[in-house]
């Protein structure tokens, strides 16, 4: 039986980090939902060596008795390193690496979309699972947390879209069936609305043992890498029905900070939040299959 006492001491810390800044993640729930059934799907001896690592892991005091809430570091690095504490500054290269921007007449997501010097989730992803698998325990360990995350954020599909709206964060205006979340965002809408909504939050686990049970269910997960994972989200971000941006002209153009979205929005994107979820565990734990 999994420890709730660390997952309820940390969680303020956390929710806090999700909502601090411009580009916030899956919320909390998300991220452990991914971890917690991407560590499920592991052969055994996997799950011995991720564990291990787990207990490895430490920074500035913070540890993690489980990969699941250790899949929410990466926002709070960001948080601390935004707020310039001492010991946390290192983090701040790492801002941009929890999302992707293309360009509004652009519908192909490609590697070179990656801003060399900023960095994307893409480069977090390549950067992470390289030192997971090569470096020393206490940089697998840290790798370990971050790589969690970014597949986590890659398959968010707002965290696949355009910096003019900061993807979604200046669609803030949210009104309707949402009205009830935090921050009255599409991204918000994204991050935890949905999930909230289809009984996920804050009741996480038994969400994760439901689409565990689906995954077994499913066929396997679709190929592909990384940047075909982003063109998923992508895709899901501007589709008409995601009520994000209007393609006209070879454009996916603004539409204003002002939505009302009704039930039945929730309705027509609970599935594919769900699916969304499932494939960033399976991928997740194919990646960790392979790198541990």
């Amino acid at each position: 039986m999994r420890n709730l006492v660390a997952a309820f001491f940390l969680a303020p810390l956390f929710l806090t980090a999700a909502i601090s800044t411009p580009a916030a993640a899956w919320g909390p729930p998300g991220h452990k939902i991914v971890c917690y059934m991407a560590e499920e799907l592991l052969s055994k001896s996997k799950q011995k060596k991720l564990n291990a690592l787990v207990k490895t892991f430490e920074h500035e005091g913070m540890r993690f008795d489980y990969f699941s809430t250790g899949c929410t570091f990466a926002d709070t690095a960001r948080r601390m390193a935004d707020d310039k504490v001492k010991g946390w500054e290192q983090f701040g290269e790492f801002k941009k690496w929890h999302f992707l921007n293309l360009k509004r007449d652009d519908f192909t997501v490609d590697r070179g979309d990656c801003h060399p010097k900023q960095g994307c989730v893409l480069l977090g992803i390549e950067r992470d699972t390289k030192a997971l698998k090569n470096g020393t325990n206490k940089e697998k360990a840290m790798a370990l947390m971050f790589l969690g995350h970014w597949v986590g954020d890659l398959h968010q599909p707002l965290h696949i879209s355009y910096a003019d709206d900061w993807g979604g964060n200046k669609i803030d205006h949210v009104a309707g069936f949402y009205k009830d979340i935090r921050r009255k965002k599409l991204h918000s809408v994204w991050d935890g609305g949905i999930l909230k909504k289809a009984g996920g939050s804050p009741d996480w686990r038994a969400y994760a043992h439901k689409l565990l049970a689906e995954i077994r269910e499913d066929a396997p997960a679709p190929t592909g890498g990384p940047t075909d994972w982003a063109q998923e989200s992508f895709d899901i971000t501007t589709a008409p029905e995601t009520l994000y941006c209007k393609k006209k002209n070879g454009k996916c153009n603004t539409m204003g900070p002002n939505r009302t979205l009704t039930e039945a929005y929730q309705d027509a994107h609970a599935t594919t939040m769900d699916q969304r979820l499932k494939l960033a565990a399976e991928r997740l734990a194919a990646i960790l299959e392979d790198a541990l």
